[in-house]
């Protein structure tokens, strides 16, 4: 597993083109951005678990909404419902 904001389709690239090398299947989980709620469940967070306001504003700006043309076999959006994440299957093209 790739637990990574990877949020331009050049950074998954790399990971895609190496996974498919070796015959894996490649799951997309998408985490729709919200900006104000990022914020504020940074602000929650304290010493070096909070990231830096202008780290998370960045990698909003640099988003680049996944692709299953990208090479994903299988794409999730999460969804946030009720205080849990869950995964619906996701069809979305660009």
């Amino acid at each position: 597993m790739i637990d990574n904001t990877n949020v331009t389709k050049a950074v998954r690239a790399k990971y895609i083109h190496l996974l498919q090398q070796h015959g894996y299947a490649i799951h997309c989980y998408y985490f729709k951005a919200d900006v104000d709620r990022s914020l504020a469940w940074n602000s929650s967070r304290s010493g070096r678990d909070q990231i830096p306001k202008v780290g998370i504003l960045d990698a909003y700006k640099r988003l680049q909404i996944p692709e299953r043309s990208e090479g994903f076999d299988a794409m999730y959006q999460m969804e946030f419902l009720d205080g849990k994440f869950i995964a619906k299957v996701w069809e979305h093209e660009v």
